[in-house]
């Protein structure tokens, strides 16, 4: 289910038609209903598609779907005040994209604002 969620992100942020990524794979059409989830696919396309973005879709899956823990950890971590373990998670978010695209964006919003709160960064929270 995630699977086409991902392909649309990386398709977009390497600024990709549907037909451009599909050519040679499936229509455009197909594409946009694998992005929305409104279709079934064979594996073997998201296969083809996730080559063409330079994407390993098994580890992207495992990123998406670790999110949440890592989000809970961090809200720990806050609440607990421990200032290096709290930058070293800020900074490992901050550099995942599909954060972006997750079930816990605004869960991440919060708690970014948290984080520049304790930090006394009242302008850029």
């Amino acid at each position: 289910m995630n699977e086409g969620k991902i392909i649309k992100f990386y398709r977009e942020k390497y600024k990709m038609t549907q037909e451009q990524l599909g050519k040679g794979i499936c229509s455009g059409t197909h594409i946009s209903k694998i992005e929305r989830l409104h279709t079934e696919y064979a594996p073997e396309i998201i296969t083809l598609l996730s080559q063409r973005l330079g994407i390993n879709i098994e580890n992207e899956l495992i990123k998406l779907n670790t999110i949440k823990n890592r989000l809970n950890h961090w809200h720990d971590v806050i609440v607990m005040q421990l200032f290096d373990e709290m930058n070293l998670i800020n900074h490992e978010l901050e550099q995942e994209d599909l954060i972006q695209i997750s079930d816990y964006i605004n869960l991440y919003k919060l708690l970014r604002v948290r984080y520049l709160l304790i930090h006394n960064l009242t302008e850029e929270a």
